[in-house]
């Protein structure tokens, strides 16, 4: 493997010990060099990039140089010289890691079941993440049906593997869509269930998902917009509206379970007393009116 894309074959290492190999000026003015050993993921597959720390210095961006043979990191100061400590945002790669394997699972999920191949995504750590579908008309059954063929395959820890096979044998790997590239293609297998060619980083384990929850569906240009999340930023999800319904149920002196109903009744009880006070305010005019006729 590429002493520059460590990252493809090992996505946990967080920590390494590179020397700088080359320095750079970049058009913004900050400093950017090149390592010559990289494990930081440069911006690229709808995924954003790595950001840390490079011995004395912030990682502020990572992007691959023109030709693509090297990735150079944007730093906001010298970060010294020699040896030097590199050590990537743990949770930042860890929440892009959960939800570009999400995004892998749910985008087979609805081309096995539904056969809706995904037309495009985003990926996003610390916003739901997005899958575009074919415009076509999705259930909320048919939507828990896809959440939870995709979480029985994260409760079954599925190994998530990848692995390079060349152009003239991609044949042989059922993939749910054609590759954009030629040469050596890197496969990013979920276990007997999912073949993509993908060159980000990924969960080994469908397990580190932790649970997949679609939030939301939408139609935008004539498609439908699937958006989810997952690992951490889906315990973010439950928890804040486990914080909504216990506090409404706290302010209505009744059970969590119970808010809707108690919501919808005093809706109802609500609309009721505006309509019979419209009914009054009619017949307090009608009233004025007569008076001031007599």
């Amino acid at each position: 493997m590429d002493s520059q894309f460590l990252y493809l074959t090992d996505p946990l290492t967080l920590e390494f010990d590179p020397e700088i190999r080359e320095k750079l000026t970049l058009p913004n003015g900050n400093m950017g060099v090149i390592l010559t050993i990289n494990y930081f993921y440069p911006t690229g597959g709808g995924q954003d990039h790595d950001t840390g720390t490079l011995g004395a210095a912030r990682v502020l961006d990572v992007f691959k140089n023109e030709a693509g043979d090297s990735v150079i990191l944007a730093l906001d100061r010298a970060p010294g010289e020699g040896v030097l400590h590199a050590a990537i945002d743990r949770e930042r790669r860890l929440r892009h890691m959960q939800h570009h394997t999400a995004q892998h699972l749910l985008s087979a999920c609805f081309q096995q079941v539904f056969d809706l191949e995904t037309l495009s995504s985003g990926i996003h750590g610390y916003d739901p993440t997005t899958i575009d579908l074919p415009d076509t008309e999705l259930r909320r059954t048919d939507l828990k049906r896809i959440e939870d063929l995709a979480n029985q395959l994260v409760f079954e820890n599925r190994t998530v593997k990848s692995y390079f096979v060349p152009s003239e044998r991609i044949d042989s790997v059922p993939l749910r869509r054609p590759p954009k590239v030629e040469g050596e293609i890197r496969i990013v297998e979920i276990d007997g269930f999912d073949y993509s060619a993908c060159g980000a980083t990924h969960c080994p384990q469908t397990g580190m998902l932790g649970a997949v929850k679609i939030i939301r569906t939408e139609r935008i240009n004539q498609k439908i917009r699937i958006h989810f999340v997952a690992g951490i930023q889906a315990l973010e999800y439950f928890r804040q509206y486990q914080e909504i319904t216990t506090s409404l149920a706290a302010d209505f002196s009744t059970h969590p379970n119970e808010v809707i109903d108690l919501v919808r009744k005093q809706a109802a009880q609500l609309q009721s007393a505006e309509k019979e006070l419209r009914q009054l305010r009619l017949a307090h005019s009608a009233f004025e009116a007569q008076d001031l006729i007599a």
